[in-house]
């Protein structure tokens, strides 16, 4: 949103483009709509994100470390890459591919991510997969930063967001290793969709199988043992370990 503002200033003629993963809180997608006007390209998967993660992988883990819960848990169903490859970055693919862009330019800081801060280190502006620069203009800023430049630019704006919380992928568990995280987050936000995502989704039964090191058959057993109400309340769900190895 920073990023937007700042490039309606600098370049009315810049295209905007809006990646929209059908997974971001409704009041974002509305701004996002009206400040780009009629400059904004708005791309979405046309795959609806939960059946991605019922034919393909649940999101749930940090990238680099499925592979070391998948070792303890060879059941597990978790490709946090997969879910961000289909609704991110293959529509902004699409969209690069066919329009020929030689640049693209990313509003992420660089207390995002650890992937960030490393970028951070070594500049702003990288090269892309096919040739096209990949610029971070505000990658030296601080969330600090994000939400004063909005405060001050864009008062009415209807969202303030913590730490690790991603307002484009409300249903994102890859941080659940840290706390807080995001879905401890969306318990008490939005326990409706958080218990939609856990029971329905099949959320639970991984982050169950993480957790405790169980196989599948064990955890849908502490599951119809424990009651999924008592194991949300309790916070048994919100968070997991780090792994033996791989991610620190």
């Amino acid at each position: 949103m920073a990023l937007l503002l700042i490039a309606r200033q600098v370049d009315a003629s810049v295209p905007l483009v809006y990646v929209d993963t059908g997974l971001a809180d409704p009041r974002l997608t509305r701004v996002v709509r009206r400040l780009g006007g009629k400059r904004l390209t708005y791309l979405k998967n046309p795959i609806d994100p939960e059946t991605t993660w019922q034919t393909e992988a649940i999101p749930i883990g940090a990238k680099v470390s499925t592979g070391c819960y998948r070792r303890d848990c060879p059941e597990l169903r978790i490709n946090p890459a997969k879910c961000c490859q289909l609704h991110k970055a293959a529509p902004m693919d699409r969209w690069l591919a066919e329009t020929g862009a030689t640049a693209l330019i990313s509003g992420a800081r660089g207390d995002d991510s650890t992937r960030h801060k490393f970028k951070l280190q070594s500049g702003e502006i990288f090269p892309g997969p096919r040739g096209y620069c990949w610029a971070y203009p505000l990658l030296s800023w601080l969330q600090k930063d994000t939400l004063a430049y909005l405060e001050s630019e864009l008062p009415d704006y209807p969202l303030r967001y913590a730490r690790n919380e991603e307002l484009g992928c409300r249903a994102c568990a890859i941080n659940l290793a840290r706390w807080p995280n995001q879905m401890g987050r969306l318990r008490r936000s939005d326990p409706a969709y958080h218990r939609h995502l856990m029971i329905d989704c099949g959320f639970g039964l991984e982050i169950l199988q993480i957790k405790y090191k169980l196989t599948r058959a064990g955890a849908e057993a502490l599951a119809d043992r424990d009651g999924w109400p008592a194991l949300i309340e309790s916070g048994a769900l919100d968070r997991i370990p780090y792994p033996r190895t791989g991610w620190r």
